[in-house]
């Protein structure tokens, strides 16, 4: 017998020992891979089958099983995470969910200070140390929580809304709005969330543009724009336009009472910057254009059920001429409707006059409206009332009182 031929065995031995512990071990890998994919799914049931050694696929597991109901075991497969997985807050988070559903409320609050310190990305333990900062009035926990919470997103506006009304206690606003002066990531989806903010929400949001004022970052036009509208919504309309005039300041057009009747800012200005109190244009039917040295708002011959134009303005009672250049063919005075209606009763109160343009190109035309006491608000609109043959120009409004 040769030597070769007395290791031959022992070589195939080897070799089928090498080969079942890269089966084990590329299985295991396999296991680990599936695990970690079911846990980033946040399929519970199959990370801890897969990996029950895995403290964050029992959490998953636990967390299913108290939303099907089964609390008294999702309290013990929560346990069981912790113990694997001590920093698992779904865990912990879980626990004190269980131990509130069967012991009553407070009974998971030790669970719940613990998930606290952990989850700060986490949106239902953050959701609780809001509340508990609040109730016990801890004004700067809260802000900073708060703060947490808007920086994970709020697609439902949930809390959002929550967090304006909270801020209505004064001492809870200040320490919000210190947040606020810093200018976060979330400033303006705080202001423009929920559009336009109504009930305790709105309170909460004129409450925090108010005082904001004070601070080094006062709130903008576009962070204005919507609690106004929201005001004019209630119909609170001497706040929404004294909310106005506290941060914006405008400077009438020569021989008029408007600002602005030349359309001089921006596309984006009309479209994001404006306050119900500025002139907004509709992209769908309109644009803000310059042609020979002239700014204009064009209109598109296309019929459009919404305006294609509009602005609020705060009038005292009494009679009043709005005139504006109209550049177009001759059916554009047929086809396009400028009008006013008061806010309050949706009533209109004068309109352009009807019938075709008294030549193609500019015209100058106008008209008389009397606002009453009960008006509230004076709504300018301009629509396109059916098609056009062509696009319309509009420019040079000016508003009178007579």
């Amino acid at each position: 017998m040769t030597r070769a031929g007395m290791y031959s065995p022992l070589r195939v031995l080897i070799f089928a020992l090498s080969l079942l512990i890269g089966t084990i071990i590329g299985i295991q890998s396999i296991s680990m891979g599936l695990g970690q994919a079911a846990v980033r799914a946040k399929n519970g049931t199959a990370a801890a089958s897969m990996r029950p050694q895995n403290g964050w696929g029992l959490a998953l597991l636990a967390e299913r099983q108290l939303e099907e109901g089964r609390a008294s075991q999702a309290m013990a497969t929560s346990r069981d995470a912790i113990k694997r997985t001590p920093l698992a807050v779904v865990a912990v988070r879980t626990l004190a969910r269980a131990q509130d559903k069967l012991h009553g409320p407070g009974a998971g609050e030790r669970a719940w200070q613990a998930a606290s310190l952990l989850g700060w990305r986490d949106k239902q333990v953050q959701v609780w140390a809001a509340f508990r900062a609040l109730s016990n009035r801890q004004a700067e926990i809260f802000a900073m929580r708060a703060d947490a919470l808007l920086r994970t997103g709020d697609p439902d506006e949930v809390m959002t809304r929550f967090i304006r009304q909270a801020v209505l206690q004064p001492e809870i606003r200040k320490a919000f709005i210190a947040r606020l002066a810093t200018n976060p990531p979330w400033r303006t989806r705080f202001f423009q969330a929920e559009m336009p903010p109504h009930g305790r929400a709105l309170e909460g949001v004129v409450a925090v543009l108010t005082d904001l004022g004070a601070s080094q970052t006062p709130p903008t036009r576009q962070e204005l724009r919507d609690a106004i509208m929201g005001l004019i919504n209630a119909r609170r309309y001497r706040e929404a336009a004294a909310l106005d005039r506290r941060f914006v300041r405008r400077n009438p057009d020569p021989e008029s009472m408007l600002d602005d009747g030349g359309f001089e800012l921006q596309q984006n200005d009309y479209l994001l910057h404006a306050t119900p109190f500025d002139w907004a244009i509709d992209p769908r039917s309109s644009a803000v254009e310059e042609a020979e040295g002239r700014r204009y708002v064009v209109i598109f011959a296309a019929e459009s059920s919404d305006p294609a134009l509009r602005r609020y303005l705060a009038l005292a009672p009494g009679s009043y001429r709005l005139t504006f250049a109209m550049t177009g063919r001759p059916d554009s005075g047929n086809t396009l409707q400028v009008a006013a209606k008061c806010a309050a009763s949706g009533v209109m109160i004068g309109k352009s006059p009807e019938g075709p343009l008294a030549q193609e190109g500019r015209n100058e035309l106008g008209f008389d409206f009397n606002v009453s006491a009960d008006c509230g608000l004076v709504e300018l609109g301009l629509r396109r009332l059916k098609p056009g043959s062509t696009d319309t120009l509009i420019d040079d409004i000016q508003l009178q009182r007579i």
